[in-house]
């Protein structure tokens, strides 16, 4: 399936963003090591930006970008036919409007080169925009999927990545942001918070209660 088929689906910038730092906090808990983690998310990633991201631990990648001019998510999928190596079709960029790209497409957060999805939502506008053509398949129905399965996609992801077998109703207290606290860390991972994790959390932008 191709973004432009996954537009409606996609939640607008403030429920988006709330969803990213739910991943990311969930992922802090579970996994201590940052780069053991599929999702990550940066409240002060730049002066009044925010960078969310997806690493898949198989190549495949997004990063959004939450800017004054609105939101950006560029992403890979290697294994479709809009993938080359090394070459951006152009019909991923060429309609991104300049406020929303500047200064982003060179960051290596974005791999532009690569990159063969591309989403927006300008600030002031309805819905989410993409240059991806109908007929081409660039695997953005894979590679989005986490952002629109809710708190019962991140517990399939959970038991298939990291093993862990969540409990769903504990899953969905960090969707609703609920605070995090050492308890419902514990629940959650079977251990207590590890070094950093609050630091961690902090830097998500994530609620904490003691």
């Amino acid at each position: 399936m191709v973004a432009a088929d996954l537009l409606a689906r996609i939640p607008e910038p403030q429920r988006l963003l709330r969803t990213m730092q739910s991943l990311a906090a969930l992922d802090a808990v579970l996994a201590p090591e940052p780069h053991d983690r599929l999702f990550a998310f940066d409240a002060s990633w730049r002066e009044g930006e925010m960078l969310g991201t997806y690493y898949s631990g198989s190549g495949d990648h997004w990063a959004a970008a939450f800017r004054a001019a609105g939101v950006v998510l560029v992403g890979l999928t290697h294994e479709t036919p809009a993938f080359t190596a090394g070459e951006s079709p152009p019909w991923v960029f060429e309609r991104v409007p300049h406020a929303l790209s500047q200064g982003l497409l060179d960051d290596e957060s974005f791999d532009s080169e690569d990159a063969n999805i591309c989403i927006w939502h300008a600030q002031g506008e309805t819905g989410w925009r993409t240059g991806s053509p109908p007929e081409i398949d660039d695997g953005a129905a894979w590679l989005l999927a986490p952002l629109l399965d809710g708190w019962e996609g991140y517990v399939r992801l959970a038991l298939d990545y990291y093993g862990a077998a969540l409990d769903p109703l504990l899953v969905r207290r960090i969707f609703e942001h609920q605070p995090l606290t050492r308890e419902l860390t514990r629940a959650l991972s079977g251990a207590a918070p590890h070094a950093g994790l609050e630091t961690q959390l902090m830097r998500i932008a994530y609620p904490v209660a003691g």
